[in-house]
């Protein structure tokens, strides 16, 4: 019995969900403010729940998200059938497009939810005459799902991503677009949650073309659209940050690149010649552009997240130079942290054969 108010026998509400669609109901007599009395009534399927009330009552009836109201003179008997609303047996509402969760609706209000990622997500919308909790029936979206709630103004969105729990406040009109991505829920482009339990990656080391004469550059570029957590420090030839003094130490480099990529020369001198290229690498200005763009990198991912990947793509020779200076690297960046007071800061280093390797540890 959903009672509340006053007790009159022979004036009762009666209603009856004979659907298998989600719906609630409350009932607000003439003597209450609308509105006061917000606490939904669940309607499981052929499950009959009575109000006793006075004259002049207003019925509420949340169908699949959409709001109905029937206006009774005290006893009424509705149904909820699949066609729309029943009084007394006749139909008084029928259902619109919508009135159910519509994936294809581009309505002006409510509230859109859609999963760019391969994480775990469940979502439900509150509107703002429900108690908080009150709507419980989470709706999971799968990677690339997107769903659409029909809501009027003041909703409180849960979004829970991997066990954590998000919660964002919407106006509902015009209609709120959040996208769940890799580092945190987003209204439209802008990151309204980052994720605290999603680490960032910082990609500082790889070649322009892989063995098998795939773009690295365009993959990486495309995967750092889609995955919000990784981010380029890093460049290719041609960059800013090349200088054309440099050009006759590169020349120098040549002979000892010959060497090293010979994997028929004996291994002493193909580490000698390694240690020659690095040697000379260093000594461009390009060298000192080049570890300020991956510390710079570092810098901002570890403000927002205090885990963070340093990422090496193994390649020719420059590529595995950077490689091989990412320890060093991570030391004076830990040594920063600390004098920042970021003391839970951790950067781990991590070496991918190719593209393929990172892509699946993503």
């Amino acid at each position: 019995m959903a009672n509340g108010g006053l007790h009159c026998p022979v004036m009762v509400i009666k209603i009856t969900n004979k659907t298998g669609k989600t719906v609630r109901a409350w009932v607000t007599s003439h003597d209450l403010f609308p509105g006061s009395q917000c606490a939904w009534c669940d309607l499981r399927k052929d499950v009959q729940e009575t109000w006793n009330r006075s004259a002049a009552n207003k019925v509420t009836i949340e169908v699949s998200g959409k709001e109905y109201t029937h206006q009774s003179s005290g006893s009424s008997t509705l149904e909820v059938r699949d066609g729309g609303i029943y009084s007394d047996g006749k139909l008084e509402t029928s259902f619109g497009s919508s009135a159910k969760l519509d994936k294809s609706s581009h309505c002006s209000n409510g509230v859109y939810i859609k999963n760019e990622t391969g994480l775990m997500v469940r979502a439900w919308v509150t509107s703002h005459d429900v108690c908080p909790g009150s709507q419980i029936a989470w709706c999971t979206l799968a990677k690339g799902c997107q769903e659409y709630w029909n809501r009027s103004s003041n909703n409180t969105v849960t979004i829970e991503v991997e066990g954590h729990v998000y919660t964002h406040q919407t106006a509902g009109t015009p209609g709120d677009m959040l996208f769940v991505k890799a580092d945190g829920v987003y209204l439209g482009k802008k990151c309204v949650h980052p994720f605290s339990f999603i680490h960032a990656i910082v990609v500082a080391s790889s070649p322009v073309t892989g063995l098998d004469g795939s773009d690295y550059k365009e993959r990486l570029c495309a995967l750092e659209k889609t995955n919000t957590n990784v981010k380029m420090g890093i460049d290719w030839p041609g960059a800013a940050t090349a200088e054309g003094d440099d050009a006759p130490i590169f020349d120098e480099m040549n002979p000892f690149k010959q060497v090293y990529v010979d994997k028929s020369k004996p291994d002493d001198e193909r580490e000698k010649a390694f240690e020659n290229i690095k040697r000379l690498v260093k000594s461009t200005k390009w060298w000192l552009k080049y570890t300020g763009l991956v510390f710079q990198g570092v810098r901002m991912a570890i403000r927002s997240n205090p885990n963070v990947e340093l990422v090496c793509i193994q390649g020719g020779p420059i590529s595995n130079v950077e490689c091989s200076e990412m320890e060093g690297f991570k030391e004076k960046l830990l040594g920063e942290a600390r004098k920042c007071n970021i003391k839970d800061a951790s950067i781990e280093v991590k070496v991918f054969g190719n593209f393929e390797e990172f892509e699946r540890s993503l």
